[in-house]
């Protein structure tokens, strides 16, 4: 398979998202980027669900070449926040890269 760009390649993660820890009504912030040809799509999901970007609390932020930025803001432990969180990144070409991080919420004072 060839695109526009050179030989086809599967995506690959290269910087992939942290495991965080805040508490309820912080902010947490994951950080994802993706190589491959074409440039991966990256998007984020929960319990095998992917988060929609309209959703109050969430914004997703596309970085240019193959990045993502989820914020979550303000952190609910009562909206089961206290989860892990995938990116994906997919191209077309092969399987798509997963990768998890935790995110651990505190009631105040808890830490």
């Amino acid at each position: 398979m060839r695109e526009s760009g050179g030989v086809a390649d599967a995506p690959r993660l290269t910087a992939r998202p942290q495991d965080q820890r805040t508490v309820d009504g912080g902010i947490a912030s994951f950080f994802c980027r993706a190589s491959g040809n074409p440039v991966p799509q990256v998007y984020w999901q929960r319990a095998g669900r992917r988060i929609s970007v309209g959703r109050q609390r969430y914004t997703v932020v596309a970085v240019p070449l193959g990045g993502s930025l989820l914020r979550i803001e303000p952190v609910k432990v009562a909206r089961d926040d206290d989860s892990a969180v995938e990116c994906v990144a997919e191209n077309g070409i092969g399987e798509p890269e997963t990768a998890a991080a935790r995110l651990r919420v505190y009631r105040d004072g808890q830490g």
